[in-house]
C-alpha cells in the first residue's frame, strides 16, 4: 500500500511540475508576437522561443524583439529622415556643418548666409536648393529630399 501512495504521489509532482511556468525564465514568445507562460508543454512547440522582453510591449516592440532573436540575428535600424537644410534652423545647420564636414560656422551670421555655407560645403547651388525658380536636379534635389517632376 505505501509502495502504491509513493507512485501515486511522484504521478502527482510529475504533473504538477509539467504544468508549472518557469521561474527563471516565466514567458515565451510566439512567431507572431504572442506572449504565453513558459510551461514545458508550451516551449516544446518549434514556433515558441523565451521572451526576456517587457510583456507590457506593443506588437511592433514584440515583433522586433523576435527579428533580433539568436539564429536570426541581426540588426534592425529604423529609417530616420535625411537631413533636409532648406527646413533646418540655423542651429542646425551650424551642427550639420560641423559634424559632417568639420568646418565651423560662427552662430552669430545671418540665416541666408549659413545657409550659403553650408551649400557650400555640400557642393550645391544654393540657387537651385533656396531659389523659388525651378525645381531641383541632381546633388540638390538629393540632399534637400526633393522629387524632380517627371520628364525633367
Amino acid at each position: 500500500m505505501a509502495e502504491l501512495t509513493e507512485q501515486q504521489q511522484a504521478a502527482a509532482i510529475n504533473a504538477r511540475n509539467a504544468r508549472r511556468q518557469n521561474k527563471a525564465q516565466p514567458w515565451l514568445i510566439r512567431d507572431d508576437g504572442q506572449i504565453f507562460p513558459n510551461v514545458p508543454l508550451l516551449a516544446k512547440r518549434k514556433n515558441m522561443r523565451v521572451f526576456t522582453g517587457d510583456i507590457n510591449a506593443p506588437l511592433e516592440e514584440r515583433m522586433r524583439y523576435l527579428q533580433g532573436m539568436p539564429g536570426k540575428r541581426r540588426v534592425v535600424f529604423e529609417e530616420a529622415e535625411p537631413f533636409n537644410i532648406t527646413k533646418a534652423s540655423k542651429e542646425e545647420l551650424v551642427a550639420f556643418a560641423f559634424d559632417e564636414y568639420s568646418e565651423v560656422i560662427d552662430p552669430a551670421e545671418h540665416i541666408n548666409k549659413v545657409r550659403a555655407l553650408v551649400c557650400r560645403l555640400a557642393e550645391l547651388d544654393y540657387n537651385e536648393v533656396f531659389g523659388g525658380g525651378k525645381a531641383s536636379h541632381g546633388k540638390a534635389a538629393d540632399a534637400v529630399g526633393l522629387q524632380t517632376p517627371a520628364g525633367a
